[in-house]
């Protein structure tokens, strides 16, 4: 049997949801300049319905927050994945080749002097 201050619950779960919610949109809108950020939800969903009285059915017990979900286009995620990767690699290419080129002390943009 719920108790009289069922109620009082089932709005506190709202109020908590709300919370997270509006903490979620905060954390988006502090980061909106920050072009590694990726864009987050928060879903919600309706908690355990109570399994009270059963000649009526049953009590919802307010909402929780399910999850906080990542908005994301996977094809620019696998582009930029991969992209990142050739970076690395073209960037240790870079700093071996610089190496060599210091150690020869060729400076020069036409070639190796004789």
């Amino acid at each position: 049997m719920a108790s009289t201050f069922f109620g009082l619950t089932i709005a506190y779960t709202g109020l908590q949801a709300a919370q997270t919610s509006i903490n979620v949109t905060s954390h988006n809108l502090a980061n909106i300049n920050n072009q590694s950020y990726t864009k987050e939800t928060a879903s919600i969903k309706a908690g355990e319905a109570l399994r009270s009285y059963a000649k009526y059915g049953t009590l919802g017990a307010g909402v929780i927050v399910d999850a906080i979900n990542q908005t994301r286009d996977s094809y620019y995620d696998e582009k930029y994945r991969n992209n990142y990767t050739n970076y690395g690699q073209y960037n240790v290419k870079d700093t071996y080749m610089s190496q060599i080129q210091n150690y020869l002390n060729e400076f020069t943009l036409k070639g190796y002097s004789t």
